[in-house]
């Protein structure tokens, strides 16, 4: 009877030790079948939760791209709940409901499936496109709207009547806002604010209908507006300033609108209320009531990728009008930003002068940003023409225009008279058609053999402390930053200097007061790169230290 008992126990023991095992083995695929529309391409997807402590961007949990556009992740096994969430890396870019609030953390119990199958709605770094709902909010009023005012919202989806589901809630912050629920087959309200019916709807700031504001579902849950004038209430000023645009680009889309965006509405790039008039003449032209006040401005077709530009495609400064007084400015615009193309004219660059000591029959290069630095790029070597000086034509492109000339390597680089390294040259390339340029010297042609040089601090940053002493560091001391060796003492005019000989064909070097935490630094505070010098060029150096680490720089 004992034997039958410890019998059936082991087996009992044997029976629990299997299942458990079974159990804590098993390992379930969660997969996501559809994600946002708007999800940027080639972001990955990760799962994230109470397994991994919440790493947002776990490579572990990864979530792999099938063939099907699904993406699927083993998780670990286990047994019990697990809570969890997607992203894609951080929690910025955190998963959120159809209308980008905030959801709760998915759950699921390890054994009850072997695949848990998800959407994904809408990501919280990117509007929502499916929301079956917006809010509408309107942030802010005229003057003389009354205390007593009830706002409402009159359009097409209640027959431009507002009832008594169509006026807006006063919320704390002092904003009236209502939202709106999408209705079958409806993807667009048209709509306008009102007081109460169309008599007293909203209008631009001189009193003039505005264009009927309009809501898409599916693009944001949320937007904002503000009321410039009401039309039983507006107080027309006698006096404005009329702007008329006297031509566009010729390849601006035929019926197409054209914005005026300034400082006066907030730089909203496609702001109905400034959108211009088009006239039977073909001109566009906007009135703006005098006022004791500067306007910045530019035009757009309605988003800032549609801003105008100057001929070459560049941005332009904003434009400034005084609307003090009343004007008739009339405008042009040269071009559009996304219609721009690219255009062949070309910039030409002429070296004038060379150092004397320049081999004979040199070959002179550019090198920049245009080749990737290439200092003996074929492509970009000047040509000698039949005045002796040398010359290139490059094609004008967008931005800067970044270079040094060299011979061929950056061991024959330009450099200045005095034997340092020179700044890139930098210019703009819809500011230059032609640069006249020479060069001082070069890196590998020194003079005197045997020249050392005299290093003097001209200026120091003024909050720098009274009786700290100067050090150079160098890679010729192995970069040691308060050798007492290599100290600038004060001469009889009150600068400080020190004088070393020649050591090497050039050298890199900084100004410290004695340590790496005082190092020189830019005058924004960051790292400053090594200065370099090459001997026998000049006996003298003149240094300007901007700023040190400690007092005011950065680490």
């Amino acid at each position: 009877m004992r034997k039958l008992k410890i019998f059936k126990y082991y087996y009992l023991l044997w029976l629990y030790v299997i299942l458990m095992s079974m159990t804590s083995c098993y390992r379930v695929v969660v997969k996501v079948d559809n994600i946002p529309g708007n999800t940027p391409q080639g972001d990955p997807l990760y799962i994230t939760g109470n397994f991994n402590n919440w790493d947002p961007g776990d490579e572990k949990y990864r979530m792999t791209l099938q063939p099907d556009s699904s993406y699927i992740v083993t998780l670990p096994s286990g047994f019990g709940e697990i809570e969890y969430k997607f992203t894609r890396g951080d929690w910025r870019a955190v998963e959120k409901d159809v209308c980008g609030y905030d959801i709760s953390n998915r759950r699921l119990v390890l054994g009850e499936a072997d695949t848990v199958t998800n959407i994904i709605l809408s990501w919280n770094d990117q509007h929502p496109l499916n929301c079956p709902r917006i809010t509408l909010v309107v942030k802010d009023l005229p003057d003389n709207t009354p205390a007593d005012a009830r706002i409402a919202i009159a359009g097409n989806f209640n027959s431009w009547i507002p009832d008594a589901e169509s006026f807006l809630q006063h919320d704390k912050a002092g904003y009236y806002h209502i939202t709106l629920e999408k209705q079958q087959g409806i993807d667009e309200v048209d709509y306008k604010i009102t007081r109460g019916d169309l008599s007293t709807s909203e209008t631009d700031l001189y009193g003039n209908d505005i264009p009927v504001r309009k809501l898409h579902f599916g693009e944001r849950d949320t937007v904002q507006v503000i009321v410039q004038n009401w039309k039983d209430l507006a107080l027309m000023s006698p006096h404005k300033v009329m702007i008329i645009l006297t031509n566009i680009p010729e390849n601006t889309p035929p019926g197409g609108d054209i914005y005026l965006v300034s400082n006066l509405n907030g730089w909203d790039p496609g702001d109905r209320n400034y959108l211009m008039t088009k006239n039977a003449d073909g001109t566009y032209s906007k009135s703006i009531p005098t006022q004791e006040k500067t306007m910045e401005f530019k035009f757009t077709r309605g988003d800032w990728s549609t801003v105008e530009v100057d001929s070459y495609g560049f941005d332009i400064l904003n434009r400034t009008l005084d609307l003090s007084e009343p004007v008739k400015e009339q405008l042009t615009i040269s071009n559009w930003k996304d219609l721009t193309r690219e255009r062949k004219d070309q910039v030409t660059i002429i070296l004038t002068a060379l150092p004397e000591q320049t081999p004979k029959n040199a070959r002179i290069y550019i090198t920049g940003n245009l080749n990737s630095w290439d200092s003996g790029d074929s492509d970009y070597e000047l040509m000698k023409t039949a005045t002796g000086e040398y010359s290139i034509k490059l094609t004008r492109r967008w931005g800067l225009l970044e270079f040094k000339f060299t011979r061929g390597t950056w061991q024959k680089v330009e450099i200045d008279r005095y034997g340092n390294d020179i700044p890139n040259r930098i210019y703009q390339y819809k500011d230059i058609d032609t640069l006249f340029l020479s060069v001082d010297n070069w890196k590998d042609i020194g003079g005197s053999d045997d020249a050392g040089v005299t290093m003097i601090l001209r200026s120091i940053p003024p909050n720098t402390p009274s009786g700290d002493d100067f050090y150079l560091t160098a890679d010729f001391n192995n970069w040691q930053p308060g050798s007492s060796k290599y100290k600038f003492r004060k001469n009889e005019n009150g600068h400080y200097s020190l004088t070393i000989p020649r050591l090497d064909a050039s050298m890199e070097y900084k100004i410290t007061r004695g340590s790496w935490r005082t190092v020189e630094v830019e005058e924004n505070g960051s790292e400053k790169p090594n200065r370099g010098f090459t001997f026998g060029f000049s006996d003298t150096v003149y240094i300007d230290v901007l700023k040190w680490r400690d007092m005011g720089g950065t680490y």
